[in-house]
Order: structure tokens, then sequence, then C-alpha cells
């Protein structure tokens, strides 16, 4: 039945040249740029925890003089408020990093998949080129049936892991502009706030001046009063706001409530 010769099966031959091997290089393109993502956002998430260390840090430096200064704990608030910030930030880089890398492995799954496909391939083509039988070559076609089969749902599944991708690519840039404008925002926030303190002190510091050099026939008591007040004032008003928003809320949720009744 046999000759020198071989067969050759060019149906598994185009099947894995055509097939196979462009998609493999296609899923290796989407895990390199998968890694590229996942290390950016690693990035973004060492440099937060750097910035809460060094925050930490100036927090602590100014735990350490607030018995000489007691204007130093209203300066601690804004950055507490940033670490939280940062805290935030981190938690959502990892959530992403995360799917990201679970997106990525499935991908090496399926790579592997499609590697194992192609090497039972090559193999068969291999053994029915040396065996040189007719009967042998049609158990070949038969067996790449099957394998185009398998091969079909694994590009289904590609597929959906194709558009999953797509879908995070773009919901990662609306959150990435988004928390780099909310962070941005919060830095003006800091610097404005920071201004007007040290403009009420200035405004401070004129009035007690007016009051002890040209408001001369007001009570001394009065004008030590009106002073303390006035000092007292950015280390108060945090508290005595809170405590309005507190009470106005409850009020209006008071007045907003239904009373529900049973009417038999």
């Amino acid at each position: 039945m046999g000759n020198g010769g071989s067969i050759d099966c060019p149906r598994t031959s185009a099947y894995i040249d055509n097939t196979l091997k462009p998609d493999q290089r296609n899923l290796s393109n989407q895990i390199n740029n998968l890694n590229s993502e996942i290390s950016v956002f690693q990035k973004n998430i060492d440099k937060y925890t750097k910035d809460n260390a060094d925050l930490q840090n100036q927090i602590s430096k100014m735990f350490t003089k607030s018995q000489l200064d007691a204007a130093v704990s209203s300066a601690i608030k804004p950055l507490q408020d940033q670490i939280n910030s940062n805290n935030n930030t981190i938690s959502a880089l990892n959530a992403e990093k995360n799917r990201l890398t679970i997106n990525r492995d499935n991908l090496l799954k399926q790579l592997n998949q499609e590697r194992k496909i192609a090497d039972d391939s090559l193999t068969i083509v291999n053994s029915e080129i040396g065996n040189s039988k007719y009967k042998s070559t049609n158990i070949v076609y038969d067996s790449n049936e099957k394998t185009y089969q398998y091969y079909n749902s694994i590009r289904e599944q590609n597929d959906k892991l194709l558009d999953k991708s797509s879908t995070s690519k773009s919901e990662n840039l609306t959150y990435d502009q988004k928390a780099f404008y909310q962070v941005e925002r919060f830095d003006n926030v800091l610097k404005i706030n920071y201004i007007l303190y040290i403009v009420y002190y200035v405004f401070l510091i004129v009035l007690i001046g007016i009051l002890f050099f040209v408001q001369t026939n007001m009570s001394i008591y009065y004008r030590i009063i009106i002073i303390v007040l006035l000092i007292l004032y950015p280390f108060i008003i945090y508290t005595v706001e809170k405590m309005l928003y507190d009470a106005g809320s409850y009020t209006y949720s008071t007045i907003n409530t239904n009373v529900y009744s049973n009417n038999y």
C-alpha cells in the first residue's frame, strides 16, 4: 500500500498557518497590552502609597509641635483628608488592577489551549507523513474536523474576552480622568483654604490694633472677649458647622417624613 514518498496534509497545514498562528499572535499582543496596563496601575498605586507616607510624616512632625503651637491642629485635617482620598484611590486602582490580571490570566489560558491544539495537529500531520497510508490520512481529516469544532468554541470565548477588554479600556480612561479632576480640585481647595487662613489672621492682627489703639473708649473686657472669640473661631467652626448641618438634616427629614397609617 505504501511507497517511498509521503502524503502531505494541506488542510491541516493551512489551518495551522492561517488560523492558529495568527490567533496566537493576536492573543500574545493582548496579553502584552494587559501587562502594560497592569504595570501602569501598579506605578500609580506605588505613587499614592508614597504620598501617604510623606503626608503621615508631616502629620507626625506637627503632632510633636502641637503643644507649642495650637494652630497646627487645623493644618493637620487637610493632610489627613488627602491621605483618606489617596487610600480610596489606591483601593480603586487595586480593584482595577486585579480585574485586568484576571483578564490576562484568562487570555494566557486560551493561548496555552491553542498552542496545545497546534502541537497536537502538527504531531498528527508528521505521523501521517511518515506512515504514508491513505487510511491513516482519512483518520487525520476526521481528527481535524473535531479540532476545528473545538477551536471554534475557543474563538467564540476569545471574542467575548476582546469585547470585555475594549469596554475595560474605555472605563479605565473615564475613571482616570475623573480621579485626576477630583485630586486637582481638592488641591485647589487646600490652597484657597490656606490663603484664606492667612488673610483671616492678618485681618485679626489689624482688628486687634484698631481695638487697642483706635477704639479706646470700648471696655477692655469687651475687647478681650471679642479677640478671644476671633482667635478661637478657626478651631471651633468645623464643630459648629457639623452641629448645624446635623440639626438641619434631622429637621428636614422629620418634616418630610410620611406618617404611615392603616385604614381599615
